[in-house]
């Protein structure tokens, strides 16, 4: 019987185990050998004290003083001592990989993660690569495991580290879709899982079921036509969209933005491209933190508002030089996308991908429309008690946010395959992370997420199967 395995990125977002944060390594070095992986539990031996005074007792090597300075950094808010971790800490090679900015970003994201975090386990494989299971101290949020990679050479900065949910790390296998379907029974038990998955053969669906609240205070139940938050999944609908109007002669990838988009200074009209854009080159990274957004963030609606703050926002490398994941691009796509074809964003990616997918259970629906799942979390309070506070704008944009059902998502999947969205040229195009040089992939995984919703595109295109 084939064998149905759930990746462990797949499984983390089902099981909604907070916040995926997971860093690109910049090479890999040999590691010095230990005989055998050694596990140490050193629950017992942690200290509480107040604010940052934990006492943490790791190795006394390297790794154990880079993990202890690590946690140190993680448990303040400052950016101040994220950016100077960051500078010290962090190997010139991952940082020609990653901007600084964004490796501060992911250290404040960790800050709210854990905080002042409590050791639970250490994992040594050598004096240069060890994980750490780590959790909130208040004990609501779920264990997180960092594995960090260290330089051998002195003074043993970070190659890489990565961040996953506690246990999960190695996947799960299942004989068939029945124990898929006990697992998620009993996940849903737990209140540890609310959504729907769907997988399908070559386009069939061979199981899709709904688990969970939608809206815990009215009592509705999801089901398989409640429409969920889809996180940066509308990235991709952006870039079907924008490969769109390149196939119908409209737009130049490879124009600068000037080309089409005014107001911006110079040294980023002429330098960044509609290219850099869809790849995450362009040297932007996001906006959260932008005093516009902060202040407006609720009054956000429609896209003109959102590029009248983002064309000050300067860029932080040089475009094409590293990869940053950026939301701020993909803002001024649809921007770009309105004046090349003289429609909203909205209307275009309504003609021109949901229609023809057969998408009709998908837009950018504003936040008070009807069967939308209400977005809960449990990073610091078991059970999924409370839905997360508004922390989103009024509706969908480019960059994400928008609904979708799971059969949806398999529409657009099929769509894409079968050309009705793009040609066999922009579709390779498309699959192969808009680089002409690259072969597409034999696959496709994507995520998107924020604190209270997550959702999950994977395929394996040779053996057909798609789960969602």
């Amino acid at each position: 019987m084939t064998r149905l395995v759930v990746s462990a990125l797949l499984l983390a977002l089902l099981l909604g185990l907070g916040s995926q944060t997971s860093m690109v390594y910049a090479g890999s070095q040999p590691l010095t050998s230990l005989g055998e992986d050694t596990t140490v539990d050193h629950a017992s031996d942690s200290t509480r004290l107040d604010d940052c005074d934990r006492v943490r007792r790791l190795p006394p090597n390297a790794i154990g003083a880079q993990a202890n300075a690590f946690f140190a950094a993680v448990c303040t808010s400052d950016p101040a001592v994220h950016r100077a971790f960051v500078a010290t800490a962090i190997s010139p090679e991952l940082k020609a990989k990653v901007s600084e900015n964004q490796l501060v970003a992911m250290l404040e994201r960790l800050h709210n993660d854990l905080g002042d975090a409590e050791i639970l386990e250490v994992e040594l494989r050598s004096p240069y690569q060890g994980s750490f299971v780590a959790r909130h101290p208040d004990g609501g949020g779920p264990p997180l495991r960092l594995t960090l990679t260290l330089d051998e050479a002195e003074p043993h900065s970070i190659l890489g580290f990565d961040v996953a949910p506690a246990g999960q790390s190695d996947g799960r296998q299942f004989g068939s879709l029945d124990e898929v379907k006990a697992f998620l029974k009993q996940a849903e038990a737990d209140e540890a899982f609310s959504g729907v998955v769907l997988v399908a053969r070559h386009g069939e669906v061979i199981f899709s079921e709904a688990y969970g609240w939608a809206n815990k205070a009215e009592g509705e139940r999801n089901t398989l036509d409640t429409r969920f938050n889809i996180g940066s999944l509308n990235k991709l609908i952006t870039g079907v969209a924008v490969l769109k109007l390149a196939e119908m002669g409209k737009l130049d990838l490879d124009a600068p933005i000037g080309t089409y988009l005014d107001g911006f200074p110079d040294e980023v009209a002429d330098r960044v491209t509609v290219r850099h854009l869809l790849q995450h080159r362009s040297g932007w990274g996001h906006y959260w933190e932008h005093p516009e957004y902060l202040a407006r963030r609720t009054e956000l609606r429609e896209l003109d508002d959102y590029l009248a703050f983002i064309r000050d926002i300067p860029l932080e490398f040089e475009p094409g030089a590293q990869w940053q994941y950026s939301n701020v691009g993909y803002e001024v796509l649809g921007g770009i996308i309105e004046v090349v074809s003289g429609q909203s964003y909205y209307d275009f990616v309504r003609e021109h991908v949901y229609a023809p997918a057969g998408m009709e259970n998908t837009d950018s629906y504003w936040r008070d429309a009807p069967n939308l799942a209400v977005p809960y979390t449990q990073q610091h309070r078991p059970g999924y008690a409370e839905p997360l506070p508004d922390g989103l704008g009024p509706r969908g944009t480019p960059a994400g946010g928008g609904y979708a059902t799971a059969e949806d998502l398999l529409r657009f999947e099929q769509a894409l395959l079968d050309h009705r969205l793009l040609s066999p040229a922009m579709t390779r195009l498309f699959m192969a992370a808009y680089d002409p040089d690259r072969q597409p992939d034999t696959g496709f995984g994507r995520a998107g997420g924020a604190p209270g919703l997550n959702s999950t595109w994977e395929s394996d295109f040779a053996s057909g199967h798609t789960v969602l």
